[in-house]
């Protein structure tokens, strides 16, 4: 049985090593993780105080930030070059949706006019049909009648 002892010893000194190592890597995950959060905050307060910086020095010259400011201004005027530009879109576009409702309007109005003098026109066949079937049958009652009398 000897062999057997010393395959369990094996097995729980194994298992030891890699519960002690899985501790060993949980523990170095936190850590990473703990840096990763610092490092974002880190980055946060940069930017803050890079935004606090151009709110209070955007309009000087001659600091060591002159290229960035400049680069700034410029990007805000585009910003503002973009922004007409979209009004400019959207006036041409309501523009040309009114010029069509109109468009619209006028060809609805076009049909229903052509609709009603369509209608009229058939309702003055049908009725002058309605005038010669009548005057036909009448016509042919009177015959009837006379043959009948004769």
């Amino acid at each position: 049985m000897g062999i057997l002892d010393n395959v369990k010893e094996t097995i729980i000194t194994t298992g030891q090593e890699v519960g002690e190592k899985a501790k060993i890597a949980a523990e170095i995950v936190k850590l990473k993780a703990n840096i990763h959060s610092c490092e974002k905050g880190i980055d946060r307060m940069i930017s803050q105080i890079g935004l606090k910086c151009v709110q209070n020095h955007i309009n000087e010259t001659g600091t060591e930030y002159d290229e960035f400011f400049s680069e700034i201004l410029r990007l805000r005027a585009e910003i503002v070059n973009l922004n007409r530009q979209v009004e400019d879109v959207k006036a041409s576009w309501n523009e040309k949706a009114e010029n069509t409702e109109e468009d619209v309007s006028e060809t609805v109005k076009d049909i229903v006019k052509d609709t009603a003098e369509t209608v009229e026109e058939t309702v003055n066949e049908a009725a002058e049909t309605v005038e010669e079937t009548v005057n036909v049958a009448a016509e042919n009652a009177e015959e009837t009648v006379n043959v009948n009398i004769q």
